[in-house]
């Protein structure tokens, strides 16, 4: 089984450790990276040549903030197609539909529950090799064509 790689930003420690729970539970093989926020991660993606297979990036961070990490990865040409997720506990349309309108691979409303972001974790990561299954709105336990 390939290992995938994984990159979280998010700045809450508590988020952090829920993902990692979660993604533990998937029985998939990755390797997790984290980071405190958008300024940690973009530093670590400028200064390397191997990029992960996949990023998580939390919406509400400090210095610098998801949507504006996503729109600086995707200035980095080797990074245009890094598959990038959004997380938030927000479902405010506009906010979702501008982190698309800057080719984010998907939107997760943080859940409360482990199953649930079980799940959200496997999809995105069985969804790299399917790029057009991916690419839809994942909300409240709900997959919605975008």
């Amino acid at each position: 089984m390939k290992l995938t790689k994984i990159y979280l930003a998010d700045d809450d420690f508590d988020d952090k450790e829920f993902f990692r729970l979660a993604a533990d539970e998937t029985g998939l093989n990755y390797e997790l990276i984290t980071f405190n926020d958008g300024e940690q991660l973009l530093t670590e993606l400028n200064k390397n040549t191997q990029y992960p297979d996949l990023i998580f990036l939390d919406i509400n961070m400090p210095k610098v903030n998801g949507l504006d990490c996503l729109k600086k990865i995707k200035q980095i040409s080797k990074c245009l197609d890094l598959r990038v997720v959004m997380l938030s506990t927000s479902t405010h349309r506009p906010t979702i539909e501008n982190c698309y309108q800057h080719d984010a691979s998907a939107y997760i409303q943080k859940p409360s529950q482990v199953h649930l972001l079980k799940q959200y974790i496997h999809y995105c990561i069985s969804g790299l090799s399917d790029k057009p299954a991916f690419e839809n709105f994942i909300l409240n336990n709900k997959v919605l064509s975008a």
